[in-house]
């Protein structure tokens, strides 16, 4: 049996970091984008398909974060896309506009979904979302820290707070999968779909009550696309769902550390001599050992992995079918022409020499391994001087001359 997730589970774990330092947030974030630019380019040569999608900063913190996909149905992230005008982003980030079956007043007599928060100057939150729907964390969390929340805990039951009358302050923030059109706190406590401790707690502390209303859940597939929603043409293009797995992290930090650390400059200019100004970071990664993972986990059939080119082991295995003279000769010779046609086959080319194994079972070992291209020498090749070559992705199986062989690989 295969493990779930097995080779994404390796205690194996190598990072290439780059960190950046600019003086000024306009430096900084041209710096940001020709990284960007330049991890798409490093990610379209390995030739596995991929997302760049916007992120959540997290606990590292920062401006402005991306992050770098493989397509995999064992990923353990969900990705959102449009196929119309390209939008991507992280469940954690996404936004999307509601369907009509599912919009606020369809579904009013049902019970919502609660979530509580305390805050480290003891303010409460009450966060509403609509019957089925989940909480979207750091969409809460930024919302209240806009509203001077300090260290929020989130919890889902309203045990897991101490309640007390000595809030400083209540919060309630009302999703828009709830009702979106009862602004008044008189006619919102009449629906009655509330628990009695709630209900207690709110009708006992109405003079510290703020209502907020907005958007705080998960968006999901199937909802429509923020961007596309903006547009009187295709405002009913639905959000797709991938599962991904991710490879790379890139993060505008601007000055969360540097201004802490005192990692400062002094800028050049004669108005501005003696004066220290925190420097403008950026910090970007990719996993090494997870990249080789995920790319099998992305690029594989019933038979094996399918390597790209750009990272195989080897990009060609050569199969002489048998010991005779000529099988071994046309076999080097087969090595000394791939070698010869371009630098990028200087240490690519594997002659599988184990004839005391049967064909089947090395054709069955090469496709396992996954090698772009496997070429066989064998019957056709004495009869003929023709070569059986297989190409591993499209599982195309071409006879060509020796002389021919070249043009594969030129083209």
């Amino acid at each position: 049996m295969r493990p779930r997730y097995g080779l994404l589970r390796g205690r194996e774990f190598i990072m290439k970091d780059l960190y950046t330092f600019d003086t000024s947030e306009e430096a900084a974030l041209r710096t940001y984008e020709e990284v960007l630019i330049a991890y798409k380019n490093i990610f379209n040569k390995i030739g596995v398909p991929f997302v760049i999608a916007d992120a959540d900063s997290g606990n590292i913190g920062g401006t402005k974060s991306h992050e770098f996909h493989f397509l995999s149905q064992v990923g353990e992230d969900m990705i959102l896309t449009c196929s119309n005008c390209g939008y991507s982003a992280n469940e954690e980030r996404a936004y999307g506009s509601l369907p009509l079956t599912k919009q606020a007043g369809n579904g009013v007599n049902k019970k919502p979904i609660f979530n509580f928060g305390i805050s480290k100057n003891n303010r409460l939150i009450i966060c509403i979302l609509g019957s089925g729907y989940v909480l979207n964390v750091f969409k809460l969390k930024a919302a209240a820290s806009e509203n001077s929340f300090e260290d929020i805990q989130i919890v889902n039951d309203i045990k897991d707070i101490q309640i007390n009358n000595n809030f400083n302050e209540i919060d309630i923030y009302i999703d828009i999968t709830f009702q979106t059109n009862l602004p008044d706190l008189e006619l919102f406590l009449s629906n009655k779909l509330f628990d009695e401790n709630i209900y207690k707690l709110i009708q006992s502390n109405k003079h510290i009550i703020t209502m907020h209303h907005g958007d705080f859940h998960n968006t999901s597939p199937g909802d429509g696309c923020p961007i596309c929603s903006m547009s009187s043409v295709s405002h009913n293009n639905p959000l797709i769902g991938h599962n991904a797995i991710e490879v790379g992290h890139t993060f505008l930090l601007g000055t969360k550390y540097s201004e802490p650390l005192k990692a400062t400059f002094a800028p050049e200019t004669p108005q501005n001599m003696g004066e220290l100004r925190p420097i403008q970071m950026g910090c970007y990664g990719i996993g090494i050992s997870r990249m080789l993972a995920a790319i099998i986990e992305s690029s594989y059939d019933e038979h094996g992995i399918i390597w790209p080119s750009s990272v195989a082991p080897y990009r060609v295995c050569i199969i002489p079918n048998s010991d005779e003279p000529l099988i071994q000769q046309a076999t080097r010779n087969l090595f000394d022409l791939l070698t010869s046609i371009s630098h990028e086959l200087n240490g690519e080319v594997l002659i599988d020499d184990r004839t005391n194994l049967s064909l089947g079972y090395r054709i069955k070992d090469s496709e396992l391994v996954g090698y772009p291209w496997m070429m066989i020498l064998g019957k056709r090749f004495l009869e003929s001087g023709r070569v059986e070559i297989h190409e591993r992705r499209t599982r195309k199986i071409l006879d060509v001359n020796f002389d021919e062989i070249k043009n594969i690989f030129l083209t």
